[in-house]
């Protein structure tokens, strides 16, 4: 399997990269500006390189949800936690291919 490193390498990923993440409920998910990269259960993983934003159902209406600043090293931290029960639903992206390239690597050093 690929390993992490190379992965960062091969995209110009640094762990003081930031990037973008989302994680909301999907029956709360009422509108998004990009696809989810990722699920776990029933929530959904959004992440990219820029600011977006979801939209979300609330009991008074919906509500704009802003994407939140993080590394890229304290997202692969919180995917450790994650990376057995995570599923990749946008392989397509950079950023899902790097998911996966790093999830099978963690898997594969764990077990």
């Amino acid at each position: 399997m690929e390993n992490p490193q190379w992965s960062r390498m091969e995209i110009g990923m640094r762990r003081e990269t930031l990037l973008y993440a989302v994680l909301i409920s999907a029956d709360r998910t009422e509108y998004t500006e990009v696809e989810p990269v990722a699920k776990v259960g029933h929530l959904l993983l959004f992440v990219q390189s820029f600011p977006f934003a979801v939209t979300a159902r609330e009991n008074q209406g919906v509500t704009k949800i802003e994407s939140s600043e993080i590394t890229f090293g304290s997202f692969l931290n919180l995917l450790k936690g994650m990376a057995y029960d995570l599923i990749i639903t946008n392989e397509s992206c950079w950023i899902g291919k790097m998911l996966k390239a790093v999830l099978d690597s963690l898997k594969d050093s764990e077990g």
